[in-house]
């Protein structure tokens, strides 16, 4: 037989012999011809059980619209659900559930196990899942009219039983067959290849290389004469095979060996070189004891500007500056150092192939390799360093003698708000040395509160990061240093950048303003008087008017109160003048009174739109200067003292008065400026800003930076303290003031003002006053007139009244009612008493006294701290005076209602 048919019977499947073919295609014609008539089986039993379903649908729908269709129009729901319950209960229908609803999609009625009212069932097949056929069909009247819906499920329970038996009974037919004609092919192929079987098993055992066995055979014929020459065959191939396969293994386990080695050698040597030429310092490998280098690394060949073929032939002194202490010899010793004593690092200057120097920081250690002795030397390029170290450190010179030069505190941080430098002056107004400040949290060293509240003010590092500008920081403030002493500051802070634009840290500014807030109230005072002085000929003229008015009125009264009948329509109406005149003095004196005010702000709630132009309006009376308002109309509330903003808007209308002449044009406006739209360094927040523009000469730019100084004035008859005085104030206000100016165009001021998030108390109705009970009332004032008119009034209401002149008096006649068990209900104080105890200190023991007693204060001083907050002082109201008959009976409604 040829050695490629013997190949082809060594890979023979049995798939691919000639018995299985034959068995296969008698099987698959068998298998084809069971499957057409199972198929068909199939088929036949699902259409019978789709016909047998449809009939049932076809025979029970009728059924159901004759029976619910009507009841439900009815809307007869016992009788729907007794029907929907026999038709579920009786077993001839074969219904599983049924489910009645009427046109809105509402439930009638319901019964059966399933009530979920699932997708109607397109098919039987999809039905026979859960052997319930989902069915749904409308109610209709006559055929035509539609009343509702009837949802139920048609069990297929019995007719799938009988389509499963139908199914069953052909598999089993077809089962027994299948098997039973495999088995006679089986035995009939037997018969036929036993005898080429038992060949082609041997040969393809020989020829898959197992020699251990003969073939055997018992037959005669051709095929045992075949199998004999293959045993002789066999037993030649299979003694040179064992020799090869001895020598075989020899080979293998040498190269083997070798082949270990090898990848050994390159997996060390790619290792050494990645570790090598990883580093970005230079590494020199140096002979031991020579010096004679015999390797280096790339970062070497990058950093000294050398090839590696040159690198090897060049000595310490090609890399060096050759200057002392950078010397051969000097290197010499630094090797035999590190032989002897062990690694070594030191800086050293160092040369590139082009000549230039720089600066290096060597490491030096010995090392073995193949019992020879190398020393390694990292060299590491700090040239930057040294440059940058040398660069801070004049910085650092240059910034400390600035620091300490300058007239200001200064205080260095960095992002975590750790103190990092003080200079002189900070320290002194903090108590801390620099020393002891530096690393600790700058809250700790830097402790500042509130000048008017005393908390805590916000940390001044996270107000710079937060808003990454320069911002002038709270006003107000107070430091308190490490001794506990206080000092008022001015502050302000900045962020620290670096190279990128990086905040890495912040500086704080601040000066100590004890002296300058002594000089201000000073300043104040003196700008006050000559105010005062300047307006005085105006306040005068409007006086004598005004008395004029008041005098002349009383006397013409008086005359016609001679006449025997005097007309009382006539009298009255002079005496609604005289009112008018005096409450138009009252008005002028308020205003007088606020111009004079000064000191810290008492601060309330208010609308700027109204103290700007009575504030304009006032200075103005009386000249030829136009002025125009541009005011917004939704303009924000802030928290002012009226009287010292209104000196403000004052001064710097009256400049302009005066700058402008009698035919000047002045504009004034106000608008609202939201979070940080307000120009410049500010802190964070809206504010309200106040614009006073004239067309007067203008100012210098010189002038421009000195005009808020105090002392400095460019007006021949000037005291330079106006200007300062308004830029006292509007500090202490938390605000700014600016000046823009150009010769010959004009002047313009802006206030920055804080705008408030509060809103005015809605402004309760007027109604008419309540009846009040009959009160004893106790009035104290030095002044007689004001007594006897306060007593005729009061009993004109309907009230018993005492008078005293003092507080000692008040005390005394308070509890000799008390003891007398008919006390005082309302107590009226004058809040000053020359010469004696006045309101102030009078209430406060009114109040030891009876802790219950309601006490009005009442004062001609409109600016006194105590009637800006006179509830915190003991008082339950105030009056101010001149005391008007409307606002004493709504003192009295209030405090007497009860």
């Amino acid at each position: 037989m040829p050695l490629a048919t013997l190949d082809n019977l060594t890979g023979l499947a049995w798939w691919r012999s000639l018995r299985f073919k034959v068995v296969l295609v008698v099987m698959l014609t068998i298998a084809c011809t069971l499957g057409v008539v199972l198929a068909n089986s199939h088929r036949l039993a699902t259409d019978a059980l789709e016909a047998q379903t449809k009939a049932q649908l076809d025979a029970l729908q009728p059924l159901l619209n004759a029976s619910l269709a009507a009841r439900v129009f009815q809307r007869d729901h016992s009788e729907i659900n007794s029907i929907v319950q026999q038709l579920v209960l009786s077993p001839d229908t074969e219904i599983n559930y049924i489910v009645v609803e009427n046109l809105r999609g509402e439930i009638l009625a319901a019964a059966g196990d399933d009530t979920r009212l699932p997708a109607p069932d397109s098919s039987v097949l999809t039905a026979l899942d859960d052997l319930t056929y989902h069915a749904q069909m409308d109610l209709t009247l006559a055929g035509e009219t539609r009343v509702g819906t009837v949802r139920f499920g048609l069990s297929l329970a019995g007719l799938a039983g009988l389509r499963s038996q139908v199914l069953y009974q052909s598999l089993l037919i077809t089962a027994l067959t299948l098997p039973l004609a495999l088995l006679l092919l089986l035995w009939g192929g037997h018969l036929a290849s036993r005898k080429i079987n038992g060949l082609l098993t041997a040969t393809r055992r020989i020829i898959g290389g197992d020699y251990s066995q003969a073939i055997k055979t018992d037959s005669r014929d051709e095929i045992g004469l075949l199998a004999a020459a293959f045993n002789h065959l066999q037993e030649s191939v299979a003694r040179q095979i064992n020799e090869l396969e001895i020598r075989n293994r020899q080979l293998h386990r040498l190269s083997e060996e070798n082949s270990r080695q090898l990848a050994s050698l390159q997996v060390s040597e790619a290792r050494y070189r990645t570790i090598f030429n990883a580093p970005s310092d230079a590494i020199f490998i140096h002979e031991s004891p020579s010096g004679r280098i015999t390797d280096v690394n790339r970062a070497m060949l990058a950093m000294y500007g050398f090839s590696y073929e040159e690198a090897l032939s060049l000595t310490v002194a090609d890399v060096s500056a050759n200057v002392p202490p950078y010397t051969m010899e000097e290197a010499g010793r630094k090797i035999t150092a590190a032989i002897n004593q062990g690694p070594q690092r030191f800086e050293w200057h160092a040369r590139r192939k082009n000549g230039e120097l720089f600066w290096s920081e060597v490491s030096l250690r010995l090392a073995s390799f193949n019992d020879q002795q190398f020393v390694i030397a990292v060299v590491r390029d700090i040239h930057d360093r040294k440059m940058a170290e040398q660069a801070l450190a004049n910085e650092k010179e240059r910034l400390a003698i600035t620091l300490q030069s300058i007239g200001d505190g200064v205080i260095t941080t960095d992002r975590q708000g750790r103190i990092m430098l003080l200079n002189n002056l900070a320290s002194q107004l903090t108590g801390w040395s620099a020393e002891e400040a530096a690393g600790r949290p700058l809250p700790e060293v830097f402790q500042i509160i509130n000048e008017r509240t005393g908390e805590s003010c916000q940390n001044p590092v996270d107000q710079v990061l937060a808003s990454r500008r320069t911002i002038a920081l709270e006003n107000h403030t107070v430091l308190i240093g490490k001794d506990g002493s206080r000092r008022p500051i001015a502050d302000s802070g900045a962020p620290i950048h670096d190279q990128e634009g990086e905040i890495i840290g912040v500086v704080l500014v601040f000066r100590d303003m004890t002296e300058h807030q002594r000089l201000e109230k000073e300043l104040l005072k003196v700008k006050k008087l000559e105010s005062v002085g300047l307006l005085a000929a105006g306040i005068a003229h409007d006086f004598n008017n005004l008395l004029t008015a008041v005098m002349g009125n009383i006397d013409l009264a008086r005359f016609l109160l001679k006449k025997e009948q005097p007309d009382a329509e006539q009298l009255l109406n002079l005496l609604a003048d005289s009112k008018k005149a005096g409450l138009r003095a009252q008005g002028l004196t308020q205003q007088l009174l606020t111009f004079a005010r000064g000191g810290d702000p008492i601060r309330k709630l208010a609308s700027l739109v109204a103290v700007i132009k009575d504030s304009a309006a006032f200075v103005l009376r009386g000249s030829g200067v136009s002025c125009e308002y541009q005011i917004a109309d939704d303009l924000w509330l802030a928290e002012i003292d009226q009287g010292q903003i209104s000196q403000v808007i004052q001064n710097i209308v009256l400049n302009a008065r005066q700058a402008m002449g009698e035919n000047g044009r002045l504009l004034i406006g106000a608008c609202n400026l939201a979070e940080n739209e307000a120009p410049g360094p500010r802190r964070p927040g809206k504010f309200v800003a106040i614009t006073i523009s004239d067309n007067g000469p203008g100012i210098p730019q010189k002038d421009q930076e000195l005009i808020f100084d105090p002392y400095y004035t460019t007006k021949e008859n000037g005291s330079g303290l106006g200007l300062a005085i308004c830029h006292s104030i509007v500090s202490k206000h938390d605000g700014y003031i600016e000046i823009a100016s150009e010769p010959g165009t004009g002047t313009t001021f802006t206030i920055l003002l804080p705008a408030s998030r509060q809103s005015l108390p809605p402004t309760k109705p007027a109604t008419a006053p309540e009846q009040q009970r009959q009160a004893r009332i106790l009035v104290m004032d030095d002044e007689e007139m004001v007594r006897r008119v306060l007593q005729q009034t009061l009993e004109h209401l309907g009230h018993q009244v005492s008078t005293v002149t003092d507080g000692k008096q008040a005390l005394e006649a308070y509890r000799a009612a008390r003891d007398a068990n008919n006390p005082f209900d309302l107590v009226i104080m004058d809040l000053t008493i020359p010469g004696g105890m006045g309101g102030q200190e009078a209430v406060q023991k009114l109040h030891a006294l009876d802790p219950k007693a309601r006490v009005v204060v009442a004062s001609g001083y409109a600016d006194n701290p105590v009637l800006a907050d006179y509830q915190a002082h003991g008082f339950a109201a105030r009056l101010n005076k001149p005391i008007m008959l409307a606002d004493l009976q709504r003192v009295m409604q209030q405090l007497l209602a009860d």
